[in-house]
Protein backbone atom coordinates (compact mmCIF):
# COMPACT_ATOMS: atom_id res chain seq x y z
CA UNK A 1 0.00 0.00 0.00
CA UNK A 2 1.30 3.90 -0.68
CA UNK A 3 2.44 5.36 2.14
CA UNK A 4 0.55 9.44 1.98
CA UNK A 5 2.68 11.84 3.72
CA UNK A 6 0.04 13.13 6.94
CA UNK A 7 -1.19 16.45 6.34
CA UNK A 8 -4.14 18.04 7.80
CA UNK A 9 -6.44 19.87 7.05
CA UNK A 10 -4.52 19.32 3.18
CA UNK A 11 -2.70 22.13 2.00
CA UNK A 12 -4.24 22.09 -1.44
CA UNK A 13 -8.07 22.00 -0.29
CA UNK A 14 -7.60 24.86 2.09
CA UNK A 15 -6.18 26.83 -1.24
CA UNK A 16 -8.94 26.11 -3.00
CA UNK A 17 -11.51 26.87 -0.71
CA UNK A 18 -9.78 30.08 -0.40
CA UNK A 19 -8.02 29.63 2.53
CA UNK A 20 -4.25 30.09 1.42
CA UNK A 21 -3.40 33.94 0.07
CA UNK A 22 -0.34 32.73 -1.71
CA UNK A 23 -2.41 30.69 -3.69
CA UNK A 24 -2.51 32.11 -7.66
CA UNK A 25 -4.88 30.07 -10.29
CA UNK A 26 -3.77 30.41 -13.49
CA UNK A 27 -6.14 27.92 -14.97
CA UNK A 28 -9.58 25.95 -13.98
CA UNK A 29 -11.87 23.32 -15.13
CA UNK A 30 -14.55 21.16 -13.86
CA UNK A 31 -11.34 18.53 -12.55
CA UNK A 32 -8.57 20.83 -12.01
CA UNK A 33 -7.17 23.96 -10.91
CA UNK A 34 -3.66 25.22 -12.30
CA UNK A 35 -1.91 27.15 -9.67
CA UNK A 36 1.82 28.57 -9.64
CA UNK A 37 3.39 27.36 -7.25
CA UNK A 38 4.50 29.37 -4.16
CA UNK A 39 8.03 27.90 -3.78
CA UNK A 40 9.51 28.67 -6.90
CA UNK A 41 12.70 26.25 -7.74
CA UNK A 42 11.92 27.44 -11.78
CA UNK A 43 10.89 30.69 -12.26
CA UNK A 44 7.26 29.53 -13.73
CA UNK A 45 7.09 26.21 -11.92
CA UNK A 46 2.82 25.18 -11.38
CA UNK A 47 0.92 23.00 -10.21
CA UNK A 48 -1.93 21.00 -11.91
CA UNK A 49 -4.62 20.33 -9.04
CA UNK A 50 -7.10 17.71 -8.90
CA UNK A 51 -10.39 19.62 -7.48
CA UNK A 52 -11.27 16.04 -5.79
CA UNK A 53 -9.03 15.20 -2.87
CA UNK A 54 -7.62 11.73 -3.88
CA UNK A 55 -3.57 11.17 -2.95
CA UNK A 56 -2.16 9.53 -6.00
CA UNK A 57 -2.57 8.61 -9.95
CA UNK A 58 -4.36 5.13 -8.61
CA UNK A 59 -7.64 7.08 -6.95
CA UNK A 60 -8.05 9.15 -10.15
CA UNK A 61 -11.00 8.14 -12.55
CA UNK A 62 -10.93 8.91 -16.54
CA UNK A 63 -12.18 11.69 -16.90
CA UNK A 64 -9.72 13.52 -13.96
CA UNK A 65 -7.06 11.60 -15.53
CA UNK A 66 -7.72 13.66 -18.76
CA UNK A 67 -8.78 16.67 -17.16
CA UNK A 68 -4.75 16.74 -15.94
CA UNK A 69 -3.11 16.30 -19.06
CA UNK A 70 -4.99 18.86 -20.82
CA UNK A 71 -4.54 21.09 -18.25
CA UNK A 72 -0.41 20.51 -17.75
CA UNK A 73 -0.59 21.08 -22.01
CA UNK A 74 -2.19 24.40 -21.46
CA UNK A 75 0.01 25.33 -18.75
CA UNK A 76 3.39 23.87 -21.01
CA UNK A 77 2.02 26.21 -23.50
CA UNK A 78 1.47 29.64 -21.45
CA UNK A 79 5.16 28.92 -20.17
CA UNK A 80 6.59 28.43 -23.45
CA UNK A 81 4.87 31.33 -24.83
CA UNK A 82 5.98 33.36 -21.49
CA UNK A 83 9.15 32.17 -20.98
CA UNK A 84 10.67 30.45 -24.14
CA UNK A 85 12.36 27.88 -22.13
CA UNK A 86 14.52 25.22 -23.46
CA UNK A 87 12.47 21.87 -22.14
CA UNK A 88 9.63 21.60 -20.26
CA UNK A 89 9.46 19.29 -17.07
CA UNK A 90 6.36 17.55 -15.90
CA UNK A 91 6.21 14.87 -13.10
CA UNK A 92 4.05 13.87 -10.17
CA UNK A 93 4.64 11.66 -7.01
CA UNK A 94 2.94 9.01 -5.42
CA UNK A 95 3.17 8.51 -1.88
CA UNK A 96 6.25 9.64 0.81
CA UNK A 97 8.64 7.15 -0.68
CA UNK A 98 8.60 8.48 -4.27
CA UNK A 99 8.71 12.37 -2.34
CA UNK A 100 5.05 13.51 -2.56
CA UNK A 101 4.78 16.22 0.19
CA UNK A 102 0.98 16.83 0.08
CA UNK A 103 -1.64 14.30 0.58
CA UNK A 104 -3.67 15.15 -2.98
CA UNK A 105 -2.63 14.62 -6.33
CA UNK A 106 -0.85 17.00 -7.99
CA UNK A 107 1.16 16.94 -11.54
CA UNK A 108 3.97 19.54 -11.86
CA UNK A 109 5.03 21.24 -14.77
CA UNK A 110 8.07 23.57 -14.82
CA UNK A 111 10.61 25.21 -17.32
CA UNK A 112 13.81 24.65 -18.12
CA UNK A 113 16.75 27.05 -18.59
CA UNK A 114 20.30 26.89 -19.25
CA UNK A 115 21.92 26.80 -15.66
CA UNK A 116 19.21 24.80 -13.94
CA UNK A 117 20.39 23.30 -11.17
CA UNK A 118 17.49 21.79 -9.67
CA UNK A 119 18.85 18.20 -9.58
CA UNK A 120 16.64 16.46 -12.41
CA UNK A 121 17.73 16.30 -15.70
CA UNK A 122 18.00 13.61 -18.32
CA UNK A 123 16.84 9.81 -17.22
CA UNK A 124 20.04 7.72 -15.40
CA UNK A 125 20.32 4.07 -16.94
CA UNK A 126 19.65 2.04 -13.66
CA UNK A 127 22.27 -0.20 -12.97
CA UNK A 128 21.50 -3.20 -11.24
CA UNK A 129 23.63 -6.39 -9.62
CA UNK A 130 23.71 -10.05 -10.86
Amino acid sequence: MIELPQQEPCEFCEGMAGRDPTWAVIDECAHTVTTINPSQYEVGQCCVITKRHVGTLLELNDEEASAIIKAAKRAAAALIATYQPLGILTFQNNGVYSGQEVPHYHHHVVPRQPGSDWGIGPPQLAVFDS
